[in-house]
């Protein structure tokens, strides 16, 4: 049986997260602590709605991850800077493969769509901010949160067989179903002052680890206590379209 392609290997897997993660907080505006003072906190609180793309890598008993795209879309409300509670909604392809241990499936492709409910807080920020401006990489470093959520996930599984399995399946396969999923998140919120306004459009790097409670994430069970998660960075785009941002009176 064919197996399904390694789309990027771990090294690179890896060097990708450093890229991605170095290449966002780089200091992209010029000018962007007078922007700051400019515009600083007179509407941290609002709504933002978002979108982006992400890479996912399947985390169950297969020995080959590959990486594979998706798309996230939602919305938030910031109570603060650096506390906020949002939706959002994600939908790609999750795939594990594993012809060398000849298990009963040797591969599994799942296309996925999951909703969550998530609750962010950026403790730097919330404990230490002097409602001051600052320079960029300390603004992004206040702006460091961790979040948790709760929602759905549901899996269209793709199940391929082995030619000559050695270890049979635990159970009956289930390659379709839904079920709770659990996400963590580690990311920051780059603002972008030179597009519309200071806190009016930003990015949001972030990433992001999914428990789901069942062992039939990728359609089949091994052995009684397999792993269901997945990993998956992502870049959003965030747009805050109410309120907008004050004039300065000066």
């Amino acid at each position: 049986m064919k197996q399904p392609p390694i789309l990027i290997h771990k090294k690179t897997y890896y060097l990708i997260v450093f890229v991605f993660f170095a290449v966002t907080l780089f200091n992209l505006q010029s000018g962007y602590a007078q922007q700051a003072d400019y515009y600083y906190q007179r509407n941290n609180t609002g709504i933002r709605v978002n979108a982006g793309i992400g890479f996912t890598t399947l985390v169950t008993h297969f020995a080959n991850r590959p990486l594979n795209e998706a798309f996230l879309f939602g919305g938030d409300y910031d109570f603060s800077a650096y506390f906020s509670v949002g939706i959002e909604g994600q939908f790609g392809t999750l795939q594990g493969s594993d012809e060398s241990h000849n298990m009963y499936y040797q591969s599994s492709t799942d296309q996925y769509f999951a909703s969550t409910a998530n609750i962010r807080l950026a403790p730097i920020g919330a404990l230490f901010s002097d409602g001051k401006a600052h320079h960029d990489f300390q603004e992004y470093l206040y702006r460091l949160y961790l979040g948790v959520g709760i929602g759905v996930i549901n899996v269209q599984n793709t199940l391929e067989k082995a030619t000559n399995p050695q270890t049979p399946a635990f159970g009956t396969a289930v390659p379709n179903g839904t079920y709770m999923v659990i996400p963590f998140n580690l990311g920051t919120v780059i603002d972008l002052p030179g597009l519309f306004g200071r806190d009016r459009i930003s990015l949001n790097p972030n990433f992001q680890v999914n428990y789901v409670n069942s062992t039939y994430l990728d359609g089949f069970q091994t052995v009684k206590s397999s792993l269901s998660l997945y990993r998956m960075i992502s870049l959003k785009v965030k747009f805050k379209f109410w309120p907008k941002p004050k004039p300065s009176l000066f």
